[in-house]
C-alpha cells in the first residue's frame, strides 16, 4: 500500500468529520503488507491493530470478499470490540525472524545434498553428479555462516562465526 496516499486519505476524513487522532481505530486483516504501516500508524500517534485472518469471527456462509465488504466488516467488528490484534513486531524483530527463516531454508537445502550425497555412496556412483553435490556443501555451508554470523550480530551474540580460508572459485 502507498503510505503517503493511506495518510493522506486518512487525514482528509479526520477532516471530513473532525476528528483528532485519538478518535481515530485503525485495523487491517494481517497479509503480504506486513507490518510498516501498523508501526507508521503507531509512531503518529493513532490506535492500529492488525488482525490475524484466522481470528475474525465471521458467519458460516459468508464466503464473499470484497476490499469493501470486509472493510465495513472488519470496521463493524473493531466498533463492537470483537477484534483483537496480534503483536506487532519492532524492525529488529522482523530482521531477525527473516534471518532465521534463511537459515532454517538453507539447512534444509543443505540436508537435502548431504542426503543425495549419502545415496550417492551407497550406490557407488563417484561421477560428476557426486562432485557437484560434495562441491554444493562447502557453497551453501558458507551461505549458512554468512546468514548466522548476521543472526549472531543481530542478537548479540558474543561469539560470531568466522570463516577464513582461501576462496574455491
Amino acid at each position: 500500500a502507498d503510505l503517503d496516499c493511506t495518510l493522506k486519505t486518512l487525514r482528509k476524513i479526520q477532516k471530513q468529520h473532525d476528528l483528532a487522532k485519538e478518535d481515530v481505530e485503525l485495523c487491517y486483516e494481517a497479509g503480504p503488507t506486513g507490518f510498516v504501516l501498523a508501526r507508521r500508524l503507531i509512531k503518529l500517534g493513532y490506535d492500529c491493530i492488525i488482525v490475524a485472518p484466522s481470528k475474525i469471527p465471521s458467519r458460516s456462509g459468508d464466503r464473499v470478499k470484497t476490499d469493501r465488504r470486509d472493510a465495513r466488516k472488519l470496521a463493524g467488528l473493531l466498533r463492537a470490540g470483537e477484534l483483537e490484534g496480534i503483536h506487532i513486531p519492532d524492525v529488529e524483530d522482523e530482521v531477525i525472524r527473516d534471518l532465521h527463516a534463511r537459515l532454517r531454508e538453507i539447512n534444509e537445502t543443505l540436508w537435502e545434498i548431504e542426503d543425495d550425497i549419502r545415496d550417492k555412496e551407497r550406490a557407488g556412483e563417484f561421477d560428476a553428479r557426486f562432485i557437484e553435490l560434495a562441491r554444493a556443501v562447502y557453497v551453501t555451508n558458507d551461505r549458512r555462516s554468512e546468514v548466522k554470523k548476521k543472526l549472531n550480530l543481530h542478537l548479540g551474540s558474543q561469539i560470531i562465526e568466522e570463516k577464513s580460508y582461501q576462496g574455491y572459485s
